[in-house]
Order: C-alpha cells, then sequence, then structure tokens
C-alpha cells in the first residue's frame, strides 16, 4: 500500500509518498521524499489497474510518475508551474489519464505527454478546484466539477469523447 503525504487543503505539506508491505504496521519512504519546508503537497495518487509499479501523483507542481514502484520518479510530466487538483485513468484504458487543476489536460501515454483541453470548458481564470469523475458504466465519460473564484459552485462539465470536448451539464448557482 502507498500513502501520499500532506494535506490536499494545503495546511499541511508533504514529506513525499510512503509504502508499506504489512498491512501499516511499519511504513518506509520511497524514492519520493519532500522537504516539509519546500511546500510540496500531493492531491492524488493513482495506480494503474493493469501494472501496480505504475502510479501517477497529481502534486502543486505537476505531474509526478513511476514505473518502478516509486523507487525512482519522472520528474514533473506535466509542467512544474501547474497545480492540479485531481488524475484519473481512463476506466478500460489505462493508457488515457485526465488530470485537472485550472485547466484540464489528457495523456494518451500513460502520462508521458499531456495535451491541454479547452473545448466546452471554463476559463482557467475563473477556477479555484477542480475534481474529475469516471466511470467503467461507459468508458467514454468524463465528468469535470469546478468551483470558482469567490468561493462558490462554477459548474459540472461532461465529455462523451474521452475528454476531447465538454458541454456544461449543470451551472454555478
Amino acid at each position: 500500500m502507498y500513502l501520499a503525504t500532506g494535506n490536499r487543503e494545503n495546511d499541511r505539506n508533504s514529506i513525499g509518498i510512503l509504502k508499506t508491505s504489512d498491512g501499516g504496521s511499519t511504513w518506509q519512504t520511497t524514492g519520493v521524499v519532500f522537504p516539509t519546508a519546500e511546500g510540496s503537497t500531493i492531491r492524488r495518487l493513482i495506480m494503474d489497474p493493469n501494472n501496480p509499479q505504475v502510479m501517477i501523483a497529481a502534486t502543486n507542481f505537476g505531474i509526478i510518475r513511476t514505473t518502478d514502484g516509486w523507487a525512482t520518479f519522472d520528474e514533473p510530466t506535466l509542467s512544474a508551474n501547474i497545480n492540479l487538483d485531481d488524475v484519473e485513468f481512463k476506466p478500460g484504458n489505462s493508457n488515457i489519464v485526465y488530470a485537472i487543476g485550472k485547466s484540464f489536460y489528457r495523456s494518451i501515454d500513460k502520462g508521458i505527454t499531456w495535451s491541454n483541453i479547452t473545448s466546452g470548458l471554463p476559463v482557467s481564470g475563473d477556477i479555484s478546484r477542480s475534481l474529475i469523475a469516471v466511470t467503467p458504466a461507459d468508458q467514454e465519460y468524463v465528468y469535470a466539477v469546478f468551483g470558482n473564484t469567490s468561493g462558490g459552485y462554477l459548474g459540472t462539465y461532461r465529455s462523451t469523447d474521452s475528454g476531447s470536448n465538454f458541454n456544461i451539464i449543470t451551472i454555478g448557482l
């Protein structure tokens, strides 16, 4: 089991990713270690359902990924200047990965390279927080929920083509 340390709400900095092999009785550091003064946060950690050695983490400095269970990891594969809130594998096809912050991104090569998708989505300057939802019931659907900069709800958007285009399905109140 792996544990991404830190707090999503940014009031506790991350020390990195920890691993346990005994059900949580003891924890070891992995190759991902951050000094707390650095201010790093890990918002979401996902594991490839087809290969548990491949994992991706959404951080406040982009995406980091591993192919060896965090013994080593790639420097941010999505720019070091991008603050991300969430990341998800596409159900049924772990080559496709979605990431979101103030913008939506899609990778078709397990998170090595990324494309910024803007079709049908709100302008990034209006966004303060975001989340992604996917479902194995319809693998082409991707949902994106956005909060606005005034602390409210901006809207829920849906893609029916694996994140290429979005349409708003509810609007902020």
